[in-house]
């Protein structure tokens, strides 16, 4: 085991160093254990901070143990994470524990030097927090442009709206009133988002728009887990679309619509949360 040392924001792409909220980390193996801090105070729930927590992990994994070139551009294809229900909803700021992160074993036991699917582990102190994962992409410069210019990031999955409508003909089937739908937008003001500036709408501008949303429903929800992927990026404008269904077990399922198309899939559950929260 090496000694801990202290994570920089430049090896998890951040500029300012109160938006890390990685400590120190160490290397065990093909594992990285990190610790991490969530702010103190932010307006928003603390699964997207958990989530990204992962992002930011991944990140600082990525250079350190895959030897990723730090002028790579990484590409999330999915990413996920997965709460204990029993402690979901009494999660509040700041939540502080160890991050650890290992790479998926692949099948055939071939490793793409582009590409990686990471496992992630959240503990507090005593306490498991849950388990995530994430399937990233590895881009030089070049390639990413690329991609970028309208290729779809997982062109094996449907850019259409087929499941979306799938989705929403099950809803108006068993209940219309559940159907939500709202725009999404990144608020520079968010310290998830503000370090994380680009020319489209970025994941976690995604995962903290679901979370907003079930939380300031009629009925305010926790989440409890999430499963996104992502098809193509969302551009900035036209602002995309969040539609989604929460089913009366918890359920959640839903997609980010842009310009007649499906930029991002998700499910998840939720946990009913008290209205103080």
């Amino acid at each position: 085991m090496d000694d801990d040392w202290r994570i920089v924001p430049e090896s998890a792409h951040k500029r300012d160093a109160g938006h890390l909220w990685l400590g120190t980390a160490h290397e065990d193996h093909d594992a990285l254990t990190a610790t991490f801090r969530t702010p103190a105070v932010r307006d928003g729930g603390v699964f997207a901070e958990l989530m990204e927590v992962q992002r930011q992990a991944g990140i600082v994994y990525a250079h350190r143990a895959l030897a990723v070139p730090a002028d790579a551009v990484f590409m999330l294809t999915s990413i996920s994470l997965d709460l204990r229900p029993s402690i979901a909803g009494a999660l509040e700021h700041p939540v502080q524990g160890t991050v650890r992160v290992t790479r998926a074993a692949e099948a055939g036991a071939v490793r793409m030097a582009r590409a990686a699917a990471l496992r992630f582990v959240l503990e507090a102190p005593g306490a498991r927090l849950g388990s995530g994962a994430a399937s990233v992409k590895f881009l030089p410069i070049a390639l990413y442009d690329r991609v970028r210019h309208g290729v779809a990031i997982a062109p094996d999955v449907r850019g259409t709206d087929e499941t979306s409508a799938a989705i929403l003909r099950r809803a108006a089937r068993s209940d219309p009133a559940r159907i939500r739908a709202r725009e999404v937008r990144s608020n520079p003001a968010d310290p998830i988002l503000a370090d994380h500036t680009g020319d489209h709408l970025s994941a976690m501008a995604m995962v903290c728009e679901i979370e907003d949303a079930v939380r300031s429903d009629a009925e305010p929800r926790a989440l409890v887990s999430l499963h996104i992927a992502f098809m193509s990026y969302a551009e900035l404008s036209p602002v995309p679309t969040l539609v989604f269904v929460v089913a009366a077990d918890g359920a959640i399922e839903g997609a980010v619509h842009q310009s007649g198309l499906q930029r991002a899939v998700f499910t998840g559950r939720t946990a009913r949360m008290s209205t103080h929260h």
